[in-house]
């Protein structure tokens, strides 16, 4: 930890930027990221509801399985030790399974500086520390992500660039055509009358396995357009990990996945039911393997999905999902399922020596 300075106005502001390696992060530690933690959320995402601090400190100590996660808390030491900003980094270990192909990658999430700290050099130490860090670590190239035009012009000084468009889009359940939905499931099952759709919150062992090998190939054919990153890979293992955890938190992980007469699984959808984000309920990933495309299935798991969302979490009223604007057949699934628009998303790429520059000459 350690303190700089910069000016605010006529007075001197005192701002201390406090680095937590959340591998060891204390409980106090945990109360000022919480604090300012759904501060942000709350100016960033008025409207939402805010995670709850345990299930958050769940997901870190999930991605702690193959990397490392360091926040940077601002603190205003002259004004009650007000919390202003915040950022965090995260970077894969080497026995990762994800580590190739990524091992140059920081990914970076903010900073995110609350208004009445902005436009005065806030970000910019933040970035300092970051920068400072990540070359320590052999790291070359930021990853993150930009929800607004002040972002964007950000990272043009910085000498990064937009690498990957995607839209943040919500389907209201109270506005669904739910007997489009029906027809789309019988219709489904019609041009695939071997398979069957099976729903469940914890993958059978004898087919885990093949299960990951699935998922890990349907989500690394999602649209990366310009964002030079390397392949994710889900194991079994990091799989039966992560669900101990959610299973301890009340975090509902439902997957639909298609089983083929064969015993091959072709396609599959998953959701997130989180207590404290009701009532929204987060959709991940969809995806059918290539050979098994062109027959309605994406369109089947989608609607069977929507059915069984709606039999089993009473209380939800919103799906949310992303997709990047280059990924036509999926957003014409959702556009036609009701899925509106709620925000745009920018996924930017900067090597960290032009960042190092730019803080060295502003």
């Amino acid at each position: 930890m350690f303190t700089i300075f910069v000016r605010m106005e006529e007075e001197r502001l005192e701002i201390e930027i406090k680095s937590l390696d959340m591998r060891k992060a204390t409980q106090n530690d945990y109360a000022a990221y919480h604090e300012i933690r759904k501060d942000v959320r709350a100016y960033l995402f008025p409207d939402d509801p805010p995670m709850d601090d345990a299930t958050f400190e769940t997901l870190i100590e999930s991605r702690l399985e193959e990397g490392e996660t360091i926040s940077y808390i601002a603190i205003d030491k002259e004004h009650h030790e007000n919390l202003v900003a915040l950022a965090r980094i995260y970077f894969l270990l080497e026995d990762s399974p994800s580590y190739e192909g990524n091992e140059h990658i920081c990914r970076l999430s903010g900073p995110v500086v609350l208004p009445q700290y902005q436009r005065k050099g806030v970000a910019k130490k933040l970035l300092e520390s970051i920068v400072k860090e990540a070359l320590s670590r052999k790291m070359s190239v930021l990853v993150g992500s930009i929800f607004n035009e002040g972002g964007k012009e950000f990272l043009r000084k910085l000498g990064g660039k937009s690498a990957l468009e995607s839209r943040e889009y919500r389907l209201e359940l109270s506005d669904v055509d739910w007997s489009m939905v029906e027809e789309w499931q019988t219709d489904g099952k019609a041009c695939s009358p071997d398979a069957e759709i099976k729903f469940t919150t914890q993958i059978p062992e004898s087919i885990l396995e093949r299960y990951c090998e699935v998922y890990t190939e349907v989500l690394n054919q999602a649209p990366r357009d310009e964002l030079e990153v390397g392949d994710t890979v889900l194991t079994a293992d990091r799989w039966r990990d992560d669900h101990q955890r959610f299973n301890k938190q009340g975090i509902v992980h439902l997957t639909a996945y298609i089983l083929e007469s064969t015993g091959d699984i072709s396609g599959l959808t998953d959701v997130y039911y989180v207590p404290s984000m009701v009532p929204l309920l987060s959709q991940a990933l969809t995806g059918v393997q290539e050979e098994y495309r062109g027959y309605g299935r994406g369109k089947w798991l989608k609607a069977a999905m929507l059915l069984e969302i709606k039999n089993r979490f009473q209380d939800v009223e919103t799906i949310v999902t992303d997709n990047a604007t280059s990924n036509e057949p999926m957003l014409a699934i959702n556009e036609r399922l009701g899925f509106k628009l709620s925000k745009e998303i920018t996924s930017f790429q900067v090597e960290i020596p032009k960042v190092k520059q730019y803080l060295e000459m502003s």
